[in-house]
Parts: structure tokens; C-alpha cells; sequence
């Protein structure tokens, strides 16, 4: 175990890409382990909210570096096993002032000359005089304009893109790992890239909030926002692939009777006489024509079906793959002629049920019905008794109550794929990439003045 002692200084310096003049704390840590002298050092800055004498607790890592030198070669293991102990350091030294360290960046190494350490004892830092966090001014007396940015899928690399642009928009950055965490930063935030209705509701002075999500109905209920000259704009675009994707293996894994192959191997039992369908000469119908339908299209074609078809409020052609486009008042005369129907449609007033008890039964018998938008598209009982009749297959990803209730008779429903809301998350590292892409367009027209895009109308709810 290394052998650690701290070493603790205060300072005044321009320590972020925001030439807002923050005050900080230089902390250097050194450790004997044994293969030499191993030097480390942070700046973790403390943000002054009344004068240049005071300082709120805050602390962040926009300025966070390490140093090391070493007498020797070191083990990975014991330079990762340091790390961790520094981090825990540090850790608890914002604790005990009150605050915390923000770690939105690897700590990056660089080797140096060596130079002594400064003879310097740990003093209690004024954070911990402070008090809880405060709206910030800078020392010319202007007020800090905030980006407050909870998504935790975002590499530093996207990190560093996004505070970049959030400079050149005139804000500073502030990175969180959950929009819980970022709550006592959010009475003052001009901008949120997250997705949590606490944290909005507690950003009274909310200009913009960018879901990283495509869906929005949250977001659409009376008095969810605290600010009410908030916009809204979600990542529509971003989710097409990963979506498109789940419902090739989905349908597939349902015309091709996986459910039935998997219980047999669970009994031990080979079984091979089982009748498996295609979706070549399919009757395929998209449900929703926007970029999930539109992605999903162009995937299908390749397997040669006897139809695409395409249903949306118009009628009108969006392009792409579809053989043909339809509105919404030809549903009915399309669903007997559908062997798969593929819902990617959002929760509105309008869409709340539309494939009900009649349209259900319109349906031929065997059909497979996939629904990646939401669950309040179908009526989910009327379904279930489709499924339990044997008449109808099902692959949801979404349902009228998530998580299901435990004791929820649909679990063990027959002729259902059941996907806990996966197809279209944040874990696939592109669909990462494309939302950060999007939220980075929007950003730089953000600081332009100019119209944002993928803006949501509250009151009709996309």
C-alpha cells in the first residue's frame, strides 16, 4: 500500500476554458511505494459567488492533470492502484470541505523533471465556511451563464467537444453523472442536455432543454417545467440504427420460432420439426414513417418482402424505401393484408390506443406485431388475449406500465418477446455519438440566436 501525504495551496488563477478567473486549490500528493517517488497533482477549483474571498462549494475538473516521476519502472497494476487511492483523496477532501469533486475527465499522466515539493500544511478549505452552492458572478460582476450536462455515457472526448462548443456559445460547463447529482446546480442553468423532470423542475431560469432521448411525452404535462419560456428539443435521428436493428432480431427471432427452439434446449430435447416463416414476401407495414420507420425500411428491403408500407398522419412520402405511403384513415383496409406491423409512433392523444380491440382483430391470424414507440399505442390487454388465444405474435419493447409489475400476467404471456424498453437506449457507443452530434449542432445555432432544431411543440407532443 503506498504511502500517501497531501499537500494543499490556494490560489488565483484563470484555471478554465471559460476566462472566468476561478479560484482554486493546487493539491499534490506524493507516494514511496517502494519503486521510487511518484508525484501527482490536481487543480480542483472552488467557483466565488460573492467576493474574491469567498467560495462556493463546487469543485470541478476542468483543469484536472497529473504529473508522476519515478526512480524505476512501475507495474500497471500499482500505477492503477495509486490512481484510485488519489482519487479517494481527493474525494474526501472535497467531502470534508463540503463539496465534490467532479472526475468528468481520465486523469492524464505526463512525465516530469522532478522540482520539490513545497512544505506546505493541509489548511480546511473556505468552502467549508460557504454554505450550499450559490448563483455565481464573476469578479467583473457578471452572471455565469450555465450548461449543465447529466449524461453519462459521454466519453471525455465528447466531454471536451461539448465544452469547447459551450465556450464559443458564451457558457460555461458543468458535467454530472446523473441529473440527481446535478440538482443543486440547477436553480441557475440557462441550458440542460439531460433527461430527468426533477432537474427541470428545479431550473427556474431554463432557457433550453435537450433530451438525449427521442421521446418527449415527460416533458409534456402541465407544470413539469419550472421555467416557462423553456424549449424543448430531443435527439430524434440519433436512435434510428440501434432501433432499426432491434426489430430485424426481434422479428426475425419470432417468424423463425427462437422462443420455441430455446424452451426445448432448456428440456433437453433436439427438436428440429418446427414450421419457421420468412420475411421474404412479407407484407411488411411501418406504423410511423419518421427516421426509426425510415431506418427500418431500409433494412427490410434487403430481405426481399412482398410489401412496404408506410402509415403516417398525411399520407405524404418521406422517401426512402417504402413502396408506398399511406394516412392514417387507410389503416384499417391495410391491417388484413399484414403479416408484420412495426409501431414506432410517440404517445400523443392521437396515437393513444390506435391499434385497439377492433383493429386487433382485423389482423390476420399469425400476424407479428413489433412495437418500438411507445406502449400506449396498443391497448395492452386486448393484445394479451390475442396472444393467449393463439391467434397473434407480439416483440414489445414497450408497455402501458414500465417496469411491468412483478405480478403482471403478461410475463408469462405465450407468442410474446418481452425487451425491457432496450432497442433505443444509450448503449450502443454510436447511438452516444450521434446524440452528441445533434445536441453540438443545436449548440452552435444556440449561440448564434438561431432557430433550434428537432424543437418540440408542447401541446401536441412532437
Amino acid at each position: 500500500m503506498a504511502t500517501i501525504n497531501v499537500y494543499e495551496q490556494y490560489f488565483a488563477a484563470d484555471l478554465t476554458a471559460s476566462g472566468v478567473p476561478r479560484k482554486g486549490a493546487l493539491v499534490m500528493l506524493v507516494s514511496d511505494s517502494g519503486g521510487g517517488m511518484i508525484k501527482y497533482e490536481a487543480a480542483v477549483t472552488f467557483f466565488p459567488h460573492r467576493n474574491e474571498e469567498d467560495f462556493a462549494v463546487s469543485y470541478d475538473a476542468y483543469y484536472s492533470k497529473v504529473l508522476y516521476e519515478a526512480a524505476g519502472r512501475r507495474s500497471k497494476q500499482k500505477e492503477a492502484s495509486f490512481l484510485k487511492e488519489f482519487q479517494e483523496t481527493i474525494d474526501g477532501l472535497a467531502k470534508e470541505a463540503g463539496g465534490k469533486v467532479f472526475w468528468d475527465k481520465p486523469l492524464r499522466e505526463a512525465r516530469t523533471d522532478g522540482g520539490q515539493l513545497p512544505e506546505i500544511k493541509l489548511d480546511k478549505s473556505p468552502a467549508a465556511e460557504a454554505g450550499g452552492s450559490k448563483k455565481k458572478e464573476s469578479p467583473e460582476g457578471k452572471t455565469e451563464r450555465k450548461l449543465i450536462t447529466a449524461v453519462h455515457e459521454l466519453n471525455a472526448e465528447q466531454r471536451d467537444r461539448i465544452r469547447d462548443a459551450a465556450q464559443a456559445a458564451g457558457l460555461s460547463c458543468r458535467f454530472f453523472e446523473s441529473p440527481e447529482e446535478a440538482l443543486p446546480e440547477a436553480g441557475d442553468a440557462e441550458v440542460i442536455f439531460a433527461h430527468g423532470i426533477s432537474l427541470i423542475g428545479s431550473a427556474p431560469q431554463l432557457k433550453w432543454l435537450a433530451t438525449p432521448f427521442a421521446g418527449v411525452d415527460p416533458y409534456t404535462k402541465p407544470g413539469v417545467f419550472a421555467s416557462p419560456d423553456a424549449v424543448l428539443t430531443n435527439s430524434s435521428g440519433a436512435y434510428g440504427t440501434t432501433i432499426a436493428e432491434h426489430v430485424v432480431q426481434v422479428s426475425l427471432s419470432m417468424l423463425r420460432q427462437d422462443p420455441v427452439y430455446r424452451e426445448s434446449i432448456r428440456e433437453k430435447k433436439w427438436t428440429r420439426a418446427v414450421p419457421i416463416r420468412s420475411l421474404r414476401d412479407s407484407r411488411i407495414v411501418l406504423l410511423g414513417t419518421g427516421d426509426i420507420g425510415q431506418e427500418v425500411a431500409h433494412r427490410m428491403k434487403a430481405f426481399y418482402p412482398a410489401s412496404l408500407t408506410g402509415v403516417n398522419r398525411s399520407g405524404k412520402h418521406p422517401g426512402g424505401d417504402f413502396d408506398q405511403v399511406v394516412p392514417l384513415s387507410g389503416l384499417d383496409a391495410l391491417l388484413p393484408e399484414t403479416d408484420l406491423l412495426v409501431l414506432s409512433l410517440p404517445n400523443t392523444p392521437e396515437t393513444f390506443r390506435l391499434l385497439d380491440t377492433r383493429r386487433l382483430k382485423l389482423l390476420p391470424d399469425e400476424a407479428l406485431i413489433v412495437n418500438v414507440g411507445r406502449g400506449t399505442v396498443i391497448d395492452q390487454a386486448a393484445l394479451e388475449k390475442e396472444l393467449r388465444a393463439g391467434r397473434l405474435y407480439a416483440a414489445l419493447d414497450v408497455f402501458e406500465e414500465e417496469p411491468i409489475p412483478a405480478d403482471a400476467t403478461l410475463w408469462d404471456c405465450p407468442r410474446l418477446f418481452i425487451t425491457p424498453h432496450t432497442a433505443g437506449n444509450l448503449s450502443l457507443p454510436y447511438t452516444v455519438e450521434k446524440v452528441t452530434q445533434l445536441f453540438l449542432e443545436n449548440l452552435e445555432r444556440y449561440g448564434k440566436g438561431e432557430p433550434l432544431l428537432r424543437q418540440i411543440d408542447l401541446k401536441k407532443g412532437y
